[in-house]
């Protein structure tokens, strides 16, 4: 009985330990260093979300008329990453919006540093239509579906 008692108190230990070291590492925030997210539209256009935290981390969700749908999470390699932030650091430092009245344009919202915030519907505008080719092209280069 004594030793039954034992391996039961033993068990509930190690259920317990394992049970608040996974609260802590689902608790752990990173910062996002780069969010882009696409909306819908009246039509058939993609929606879907990528960022990348300050850890390399890519997460991706695909909602609708993507080819992959669901959510997908990666690493970028070091030299993309700093070429990355070289080239976020660069073009994007304030705030900007533009033809948000329209209703049937695809929304883009793009979150950088958690300090500014570009958004648009359409077309991207010129002055960043080369940058965030760049950028999607370095986030996608290494997915992972």
């Amino acid at each position: 009985m004594k030793k039954l008692s034992y391996i039961l108190i033993i068990t509930i230990l190690f259920i317990s330990c394992k049970t608040i070291d996974n609260e802590h590492i689902k608790n752990e925030k990173t910062t996002i260093l780069f969010e882009l997210i696409k909306g819908g539209c009246y039509g058939t256009c993609p929606m879907y979300s990528i960022s990348i935290d300050e850890n390399r981390q890519i997460k991706y969700e695909g909602k609708r008329f993507v080819d992959s749908i669901g959510t997908y999470n990666w690493i970028m390699n070091e030299k993309d990453f700093n070429t990355l932030k070289a080239l976020i650091d660069k073009k994007f430092k304030a705030n900007y919006t533009l033809n948000m009245e329209v209703l049937d344009l695809p929304l883009t919202l793009m979150n950088i540093n958690n300090k500014y915030q570009v958004k648009f519907k359409g077309d991207c505008p010129e002055e960043f239509e080369k940058e965030l080719n760049h950028i999607e092209m370095l986030l996608l280069k290494n997915a992972n579906w």
